[in-house]
């Protein structure tokens, strides 16, 4: 009777510890409030992303795309990282439940022979331990949160590498695409320049025209000739930079480009007419319609990086719980069964059985302040963590608002572009007959053909311009995955 009220007692305080444990669970985080609807969007419900690049019908875009998903060494990466954190999480499971641990000996002791006679004994000795730690503050449930919204961040994380790798590797393949079709434009310019000049020289040596329309028509073929090195080096290092994305050497797709180059300008055999823009149509981007990028609330829920601050965020909080709970005292239980006799025969004797049971609490009395340290650093972490999250949030709607309002603009200059484009080689048609029959000087035709080629390779640069803001648009909507990440095996 005399223990009762003793073991009354602790008996309160593991209910309440218990209690206690359960109201410190966290909850979870909420967004900050959204705008209902984007500035520069259309009020329409979200449009299916998950496979937005089929929208360009680019065979070679999907081939891209597809390899670079399944070969790209970010996404290697971020697999590895969510199976460390699957590993992590099952770790702090087993942290819940006991401990055991299984032992055997077998020694042989000889006492000394001084005193007249040895003795030699032996002993054997088979037993099994076991520990266990109630969780009474709630610090290993805490633990276990952490793990499990670490998992969900690495699992979040990965799709985010997705989402990126997908987008870049769209982007590379455009700036290729758009160089080479410069390129292809400028060595139709470049037959062109070369015809208007021999016309010259032939006008030059028939004394109808001066020499200066000659050197007029060398500067602007030298000129031209020129950009020819710069849009080059811009195809190559698109391609090697596809290449790294798919996880192979540099080099890797120029084959391909290679392969699908259209043939020469289809240009009179006489004359300078410039090629029509149809000419470039192996190498002009197909552009998709805009798609609706629905409420905000929907991409916020939608774009992976958002989701990953938003796990990591629950993670520091459960920190923080794991390091409030250090502070309160532990209470381990502890108990081994085992065997113990002088022979291997006896073990299995009633009489050789032994076994303990150990209650054993204790608490930190003085610690010079450090697990109270380390309860403000965490909540420091928390602070950080929920900050980064709120400009996750408002990171993703602005680059939603800006993409929306680039293509609306680019969309229109695009067009301006098209129509400038077409008007200059209508101009080059005109002033290039009226320099045959005399009617004007070479000035005016080396005028015009400038400006037909500035206005030409404005609209080709525009267009793949305009084809990357799609790329960018799609990837802000959280577009290139399903919406939701599994957290199975083979997530990707």
């Amino acid at each position: 009777m005399a223990f009762r009220t003793p073991f009354r007692t602790l008996a309160a305080l593991l209910i309440a510890g218990s209690c206690a444990a359960c109201a410190s669970v966290t909850v979870p985080p909420q967004a900050p409030p959204a705008p209902p609807a984007f500035r520069n969007g259309m009020p329409a419900p979200a449009a299916d992303l998950t496979r937005w690049w089929d929208g360009f019908a680019d065979p070679v875009l999907g081939e891209i795309v597809a390899k670079v998903r399944r070969d790209n060494l970010d996404l290697e990466a971020a697999l590895a990282r969510l199976a460390q954190a699957r590993a992590q999480r099952r770790a702090a499971a087993a942290d819940l439940g006991p401990t055991v641990t299984g032992s055997a000996s077998a020694t042989r002791n000889r006492t000394s022979a001084e005193t007249g006679f040895g003795l030699t004994q032996n002993q054997f000795q088979v037993g099994f331990d076991a520990q266990w730690e109630l969780d009474v503050f709630g610090g290993r449930q805490a633990a276990l949160r952490a793990a499990e919204s670490q998992q969900t961040a690495a699992a979040y994380d990965l799709a985010d590498v997705l989402v990126s790798a997908t987008a870049e590797a769209a982007q590379s393949w455009f700036d290729a695409r758009t160089a080479q079709a410069r390129l292809t434009l400028l060595e139709a310019q470049l037959v062109v320049l070369e015809r208007s000049l021999a016309l010259a020289q032939a006008k030059a040596t028939a004394g109808l025209v001066s020499e200066l329309d000659v050197r007029q028509a060398q500067t602007l073929l030298a000129q031209t000739r020129a950009q020819r090195a710069a849009l080059a080096q811009s195809r190559e290092s698109a391609l090697n930079a596809l290449a790294l994305l798919a996880g192979e050497a540099p080099g890797y797709w120029h084959e391909r480009l290679t392969r699908d180059q259209p043939p020469g300008p289809p240009l009179a055999a006489t004359g300078a007419e410039p090629p029509e823009l149809a000419y470039l149509a192996p190498w002009v981007t197909h552009l998709p319609p805009l798609p609706a990028a629905g409420i905000p609330a929907d991409v916020l829920r939608r774009r992976p990086d958002v989701r990953r601050s938003e796990a990591q965020l629950a993670a520091a909080a459960a920190q923080r719980d794991v390091a409030d709970a250090a502070r309160y005292p532990s209470f381990p239980l502890s108990g081994s069964l085992g065997l113990t006799a002088l022979t291997a025969g006896d073990l299995w004797q009633a009489s050789a059985r032994t076994w303990s049971l150990a209650f054993a609490p204790f608490a930190t009395l003085f610690d010079g302040g450090k697990l109270s340290a380390q309860l403000e650093a965490s909540e420091a972490q928390l602070m950080q963590s929920f900050a980064a999250y709120r400009k996750s949030v408002l990171t993703a709607l602005g680059e939603v608002e800006n993409a929306l309002l680039t293509l609306q603009e680019d969309d229109q200059r695009l067009d301006d572009l098209r129509q400038a484009a077409d008007s200059a080689r209508a101009s080059v048609e005109l002033a290039l007959a009226q320099y045959r029959s005399g009617l004007t000087d070479y000035t005016v035709l080396i005028d015009t053909q400038r400006t037909w080629l500035s206005a030409t390779d404005a609209f080709v640069a525009q267009q793949g311009q305009n084809a990357g803001d799609r790329v960018r648009l799609y990837k802000a909507l959280g577009g290139g995955w399903p919406g939701e990440m599994p957290l199975q095996e083979n997530a990707r």
